[in-house]
């Protein structure tokens, strides 16, 4: 028991494996064991850390990983055991349906994409409203008027709270939270041709991990957005502009008022599963949303 207990255990900061999510360089993936040279364990983050296992002064450049003990802590009969930091806040803010605002909602509804006359309107409409979530700003920066105009509105879209998780209404299952999402692209004018925007965003109490991706195909093929099949939408300063906006708002909402991270993901470590939407699905699991 000794064994196997060391083997779920970090041998720096001696928290159990598999307990947390953590994104690096817009990879998401599980903290997960690895042994070096020397023989200890080491969390990912405290792996990463101190680029090896600093008590033994070995270098993740020069040291070996070795296999077995990492296969043993990830092993699914521990999958499961100890606690994932995957709280939620209860106090998180959340629209119903109720409470989006109809004439905005129509607005953006609409075939084509909104002109900059009925953003405008659209604007002043949540102006009077006094809407407190859609003039949440960042401190310290300017935004051009007409980012502002959209910018108000992404709160008001069809389904967007569907791809939002929180403590006061998490979604009932994961099929709407990760399911596409055309009413993002056509307020910020974008069109991508042959595939589809998804998003979906876990708001917890000590991170929030906001994932983007694209599907192609009638039998929907994942597509991170770094994929070059898809540089000729993705490169354009309009696309640009949702993963900017989409993220700042979040920030606006969510990170500033508590201190927490925000967390970009736009991939998956390929040991998290075969796509960025098995990451999720199991990130969804572990927050006890219906998958």
């Amino acid at each position: 028991m000794a064994t196997v207990r060391r083997s779920v255990l970090c041998s720096s900061c001696e928290k159990t494996f598999n307990r947390s999510v953590i994104c690096n360089e817009y990879l998401i993936q599980l903290n997960r064991p690895i042994q070096c040279v020397c023989g200890c364990v080491l969390c990912t983050l405290c792996y990463r850390e101190q680029e090896g296992c600093r008590a033994h002064n070995v270098s993740s450049q020069r040291g070996t990983v070795i296999t077995t003990v990492s296969a043993l802590a990830s092993c699914p009969e521990l999958e499961n055991q100890g606690d994932w930091d995957l709280l939620l806040e209860p106090n998180d803010q959340f629209k119903t349906e109720r409470e989006v605002n109809g004439d905005v909602r129509l607005v953006t509804n609409e075939e084509q994409a909104p002109d900059l006359e009925k953003l405008k309107t659209a604007y002043e409409t949540l102006m009077a409203e006094k809407d407190s979530m859609s003039f949440k700003y960042w401190a310290n920066e300017v935004m051009p008027l007409e980012m502002a105009h959209r910018y108000v509105c992404i709160p008001h879209l069809q389904g967007f709270w569907d791809h939002v998780l929180v403590g006061k209404c998490p979604p009932p299952d994961t099929d709407e939270m990760i399911a596409p999402d055309d009413h993002l692209p056509k307020l910020f004018n974008v069109s991508l041709g042959p595939y589809r925007f998804h998003w979906c965003c876990f708001v917890l109490k000590k991170q929030i991990v906001l994932a983007m991706w694209c599907t192609s195909g009638p039998r929907p093929k994942v597509l991170s957005l770094v994929d070059i099949s898809l540089r000729k939408h993705t490169a354009s300063p309009e696309f640009r502009s949702i993963v900017t906006y989409l993220s700042r708002w979040v920030t606006a909402q969510y990170v500033r008022p508590r201190g927490r991270q925000l967390k970009v993901v736009l991939d998956c470590k390929p040991s998290e599963g075969a796509s960025l939407v098995h990451a999720v699905a199991s990130l969804a699991s572990k927050c006890e949303m219906k998958t």
